[in-house]
């Protein structure tokens, strides 16, 4: 990723200003709030590679032998790749086995996770079995819903709901912040192998909802290439006499750059000497002259000096993002085709360019 620092757009903004000593404490807040405006409306206004992620993503979390695990919690399994549900609370019992060249799901205690499920209704008198590969799944009439036998045994007058694990329908979904990964912006595509080795990577048709992304199709692991979150910057200056929570910004006179701490941290521990503690907030390159002029044109019209000199700046920033549009389709021919939807749940490409 091109990145300048966030000092060097303030310098921008003071040549801009003819101020030779840097701005002051007040048109340094100023110019934060500037900065942040318009790098919130230039960051999704194009598919910039500078602030583009391509990352592997499961749908849920990997399976940990350490982890307490409670009744509906679902798992990815590496070793077979596929997706199981906890019919009952345990810790360290494997969701699958290899049995014969093949793996079989660990019941009583998981089961293969599905869309939907198919059973008899439970009956009374029945012998069910939780073992083995095919345990008894039955529907409670009851309720309508699916169930797994997790105890064997002679059903009696009445469902035992303590001797079944209620199975839930699985979707094929991508929260769009997930632990120990990057928090997701706009998405672009999702694959189902990497495109950057795989010319034969397909796109793979998805929906936006509330609270994630929902994949559609049967590919277990997929490539989402997306937009990661627009930043936030701050003239606030990290005080080395001060403690810090997490997820505080602050601006390092050191590096010339914003950093947010990963972690509560202590006097003194600045980005420099305890690098581990803080992430920096990288300014991208290709947008930092549209924000420095940007900025400055809404920070000329707030002084009303001259009046007419706003027009003339502001009408200056937007093209420099074109400039880097141009920079980046016609002249390093950087086109991409458009995912358009063919048919109920087809997806064709054609040859337009983003």
């Amino acid at each position: 990723m091109r990145t300048v620092t966030y000092q060097s757009v303030i310098d921008r903004i003071a040549g801009y200003m003819s101020e030779a000593d840097g701005l002051s404490t007040e048109d340094a807040a100023i110019a934060a709030a500037k900065i942040n405006f318009f790098v919130r409306l230039g960051w999704p206004h194009y598919w910039w590679p500078d602030t583009m992620n391509l990352e592997q993503r499961t749908f849920r979390p990997a399976y940990s032998a350490a982890t307490a695990y409670v009744v509906t919690d679902e798992v990815f399994f590496p070793a077979d790749g596929q997706y199981y549900q906890a019919l009952q609370s345990s810790t360290g019992q494997a969701p699958a086995t290899l049995v014969n060249g093949g793996y079989e799901a660990n019941a009583p205690y998981w089961a293969r996770s599905a869309g939907s499920y198919a059973g008899e209704d439970w009956a009374s008198g029945v012998a069910y079995v939780s073992t083995g590969s095919t345990p008894s799944i039955v529907r409670n009439p009851g309720d309508g819903l699916f169930y797994q036998c997790i105890v064997d045994h002679t059903s009696g007058g009445s469902f035992d709901a303590t001797k079944f694990g209620l199975l839930t329908s699985f979707v094929r979904s991508i929260d769009y912040e997930q632990t120990d990964e990057t928090a997701i912006g706009l998405v672009r595509f999702v694959w189902n192998a990497n495109p950057e080795i795989n010319r034969n990577a397909q796109p793979q048709e998805f929906s936006l909802r509330a609270d994630f992304i929902q994949v559609y199709g049967c590919v277990n692991v997929v490539w989402l290439e997306f937009q990661r979150r627009v930043p936030e910057f701050t003239n606030l200056i990290y005080d080395t006499t001060l403690s810090y929570g997490a997820g505080v910004t602050r601006y390092d006179t050191e590096t010339g750059d914003c950093w947010t701490t990963l972690e509560p941290i202590s006097p003194g521990e600045s980005p420099t000497d305890a690098p581990s503690s803080w992430s920096k907030v990288e300014f991208p390159y290709v947008l930092a002259e549209y924000a420095a002029q940007s900025a400055y044109a809404m920070m000329t019209d707030r002084e009303q000096e001259t009046p007419e000199n706003f027009g003339i700046q502001n009408a200056a920033g937007y093209p420099l993002l074109a400039v880097e549009m141009d920079n980046l389709e016609r002249k390093q021919g950087q086109t991409r085709q458009l995912n358009v939807r063919n048919g109920a749940r087809g997806v064709a490409m054609t040859p337009f360019s983003w």
